[in-house]
């Protein structure tokens, strides 16, 4: 019985601003046990329920301020498609654009990795952003007729068994807006990867340096860029797998927790492979190092690998530590 009635007062206060939410669940759970007599059971508990109405018409009652577009019968539904729609056209809709900026800059023979770049995100997040805004203009306009000429398209009756169970505190729930923030760039940069690899990229762009009176076009050999980008794929195809999976569960189950853990060793291990790599620079770099005195090249090298290997040992450590505590916290 309790039960019942916390779940109808919550179904209905959690559709209001959180400043009234107070006031409207101590007035209406003093209406609910008004109407009940005494020694109520589950039956009596139902039917006064029902005799209220359905949560989301009985809000709008309650609501001090009713100015609305979407009114909040429908206003859980209208968000509920947006939260799937907007990142999904977002996301596909830059990657085509992020495509189509790298064959127009293909095709105006553009080589400066800075201006190729440029184009690609141009191109991609203004594709991306006006998608997103035509699906919100148009979904918005279709709720609005909806709820203006009454066809919201729920046409069965409100039932008990339809209101919600009281969402307490999960320190283990996922936050949805975080994770799709990071599947949207993750995606991204698996996009620019993949013209990458295709070898428009790292073929026609430079990376313009000088040093005393020497230019160099490209400091690191074609090789060891293809390992990179072929690694960063890898990663990154993991990384979009589990930004999938942590939406799909929504929260830190032992799964989720074991796939993020064993995506960051394999991050660190593959590091730790890029750097273990010879013939790393180019033909033309390399002049430029050998006039510097050889035991400094060689140190600053070696400190510089060693200073990223650090960091990521204990950005990895973090991350570990900060997945296990999500998972066994309580």
């Amino acid at each position: 019985m309790e039960n019942l009635i916390e779940r109808y007062v919550y179904a209905v206060i959690s559709r209001l601003p959180e400043k009234e939410q107070r006031e409207v669940e101590k007035e209406l759970r003093a209406n609910i046990y008004d109407m009940l007599p005494e020694g109520a059971d589950e039956r009596e508990v139902e039917n006064v329920l029902y005799k209220l109405g359905e949560p989301s018409i009985l809000a709008e009652e309650y609501r001090q301020s009713p100015g609305y577009l979407i009114s909040p019968r429908l206003y859980r539904e209208y968000i509920k498609i947006l939260k799937w729609f907007l990142p999904i056209t977002g996301i596909v809709l830059c990657g085509v654009g992020i495509l189509l900026g790298a064959i127009a800059a293909i095709n105006d023979d553009i080589i400066e990795i800075s201006k190729f770049i440029e184009k690609m995100l141009i191109r991609g997040i203004s594709l991306g952003v006006d998608g997103v805004i035509q699906v919100l203009l148009w979904t918005t306009i279709g709720f609005v007729i909806a709820e203006r000429t009454g066809h919201s398209g729920k046409k069965e009756k409100w039932k008990i068994a339809d209101l919600p169970e009281v969402n307490k505190k999960d320190k283990k729930k996922i936050v949805l807006s975080e994770t799709v923030v990071e599947l949207v760039i993750l995606t991204l940069a698996f996009i620019v990867l993949l013209v990458m690899n295709s070898g428009h990229l790292t073929s026609r762009v430079g990376y313009f340096i000088s040093y005393e009176g020497m230019q160099v076009t490209q400091i690191f050999t074609a090789e060891f860029w293809q390992l990179c980008i072929r690694i960063g794929m890898f990663v990154l195809m993991v990384s979009i797998g589990e930004c999938i999976l942590k939406i799909k569960v929504r929260r830190w189950t032992g799964l989720v927790s074991g796939l993020a853990i064993a995506n960051c060793l394999a991050q660190l291990g593959l590091t730790i492979l890029i750097f273990c790599q010879k013939n790393i620079f180019s033909q033309e770099f390399i002049p430029i190092v050998q006039k510097l005195k050889e035991n400094d090249a060689i140190k600053y090298w070696r400190l510089g690998v060693m200073g990223i290997l650090v960091f990521a040992v204990i950005v990895t450590i973090i991350e570990c530590g900060t997945i296990i505590y999500r998972l066994l916290r309580k």
